[in-house]
């Protein structure tokens, strides 16, 4: 979890700067707050009872697993927000348009729309606060201006989806003998890299189920001990999680010394 969460700060870091550290900040504190309180008030498990609220027991074990908990689905939150980064529409159709062009077309649709959402949200609200400059908004009446841009935006994303959908059936979508064209070849390089991914994706999970890295939690929180093969294992998943930045700092290291040579 250690690994997971550190590098997953680093990736985002490199990737988006420094206004990551707040991004992040505002996805983990507030998840982990949630799911270790949620888990602490419903979950009586664990032989350590610290205190009891309306007779129901609350222990050190349901405490600790639940901020586990919490920085495991913060961590999974901010690595698919480098995912969300670095992977785009293009890349996905290159992915899947051979298994499955209408799957592939769905992922990437997905992926789209959350940010698109987010942006045209944010132009309504920059238009509503020029309509209303100078009024202060309090109780209904910003309540109703909340339900307006909810309403605009809703409309503004079927007009854009009809639109969408009569630009691809003019462009031919869904035709037999329709081809799609591409901007990503397969590589050795590429193939090296995933056979590596691959590789370090098995020994981690090899370990894991092996449980060399088990964390116990109930009845009582047992951490795991310090064996040869937990390290290995340690170790793998870190070059796992690092590869990303490893390999995007090379690249950036070759495309500046090009441009020296330049």
């Amino acid at each position: 979890m250690a690994v997971f969460t550190v590098c997953g700060w680093i990736y985002a870091i490199y990737l988006k700067g420094a206004r990551a550290i707040k991004s992040n900040l505002l996805m983990t504190v507030p998840v982990v707050l949630f799911i270790s309180i949620f888990n602490t008030l419903f979950t009586h498990q664990g032989n350590t009872i610290l205190f009891y609220i309306n007779n129901n027991p609350i222990t050190k074990e349901a405490i600790t697993f639940g901020i586990f908990s919490g920085f495991m689905f913060a961590s999974v939150l901010i690595w698919f927000s480098c995912f969300n980064r670095i992977v785009n529409g293009e890349m996905i159709m290159y992915l899947f348009s051979r298994i499955s062009s209408f799957f592939g077309l769905l992922i990437s649709m997905i992926l789209r729309y959350i940010p698109l959402l987010k942006k045209r949200y944010t132009d309504i609200s920059a238009g509503q606060r020029c309509m209303y400059q100078g009024q202060e908004q309090k109780g209904f009446v910003r309540l109703k201006t909340g339900l307006k841009k909810v309403s605009i935006l809703t409309s503004w994303s079927l007009e854009s989806s009809i639109e969408s959908a009569d630009s691809m059936a003019a462009r031919g979508h869904g035709l037999k003998g329709r081809t799609s064209f591409v901007l990503y070849k397969m590589s050795l390089r590429d193939i090296f890299m995933i056979g590596l991914v691959i590789f370090c994706g098995a020994v981690s999970i090899y370990f894991a189920i092996t449980g060399k890295n088990e964390m116990i939690f109930y009845p009582d929180v047992k951490m795991p001990k310090l064996t040869l093969k937990g390290v290995l294992s340690g170790a793998w998943f870190l070059v796992l999680t690092l590869m990303p930045v490893i390999t995007d700092i090379a690249g950036e290291i070759k495309w500046r010394k090009s441009e020296s040579g330049i």
